[in-house]
């Protein structure tokens, strides 16, 4: 396996890098805009990459009615989705 030379934590990073040769990028899809990166040659690949998402919350206040149901949405997405998710909801959601 090939040890990357150059990592970036940014898109438009790898692809200025992928302009001045240095060579290939790996990106998101919603990363690429023709207009802004024409002359790349784009090829889609199906592979499974690992995402790791963290959800940060303040310890001084407890978290609003909207809060509350936007994390118990996310977790039951990604759930639905197939992804193994911790207890967090539970630590910080009211039941």
């Amino acid at each position: 396996m090939l040890d990357p030379i150059v990592e970036v934590s940014r898109s438009e990073l790898a692809c200025a890098l992928v302009r001045k040769n240095v060579g290939v990028a790996l990106i998101y899809s919603f990363s690429v805009d023709n207009d802004l990166w024409n002359g790349f040659v784009v090829k889609d690949i199906d592979i499974d990459i690992p995402v790791y998402a963290y959800l940060l919350t303040s310890n001084f206040s407890p978290l609003s009615v909207f809060a509350e149901r936007f994390v118990r949405q996310v977790y039951k997405a990604a759930e639905d989705l197939g992804y193994e998710t911790s207890d967090f909801p539970r630590d910080v959601v009211s039941s």
